[in-house]
């Protein structure tokens, strides 16, 4: 069995943090925490995707990144509104 370098550990914890964050999200109970924490996902996944030449993973979360984005500045759009505190 080869040994891993430290490019390859590097790119597990990279790719294991972005899989630990994707799992957050679904133990969220406020819509804006998951989307804050599909935002954080979606960069580690970037930056998986970009050490591992994974072209389907980074395309994946690069279109997934500003959707977050956009939902997020809905939240506060909206709450703004309504007088509603985001994180309620």
């Amino acid at each position: 069995m080869a040994e891993l370098g430290w490019f390859e550990i590097q790119n597990d914890l990279v790719g294991y943090l972005a899989a630990s964050l994707v799992v957050a999200t679904f133990m969220m109970r406020s819509i804006l925490w998951l989307r804050v924490f599909a935002l954080a996902s979606n960069v580690a996944f970037l930056v998986y995707a970009q050490m591992a030449g994974l072209g389907p993973i980074f395309i994946l979360h690069a279109i997934l990144l500003p959707i977050n984005l956009f939902r997020i500045w809905e939240i506060f759009v909206s709450t703004r509104k309504s007088g509603q505190r985001p994180l309620n």
